[in-house]
């Protein structure tokens, strides 16, 4: 979220879609851009 605030693109990787795409959600909410991508545990 930090760095979203000080103009990152931001890249959000979580093994939870669903958390990883609320952070996301968060960001753009706050005029960031961000995208979420899942992490494969392999």
């Amino acid at each position: 979220m930090a760095f979203a605030r000080e103009g990152a693109k931001v890249m959000v990787s979580d093994l939870n879609e669903e958390s990883g795409n609320e952070t996301v959600k968060l960001i753009k909410e706050a005029g960031g851009e961000a995208e979420f991508f899942k992490w494969l545990n392999s």
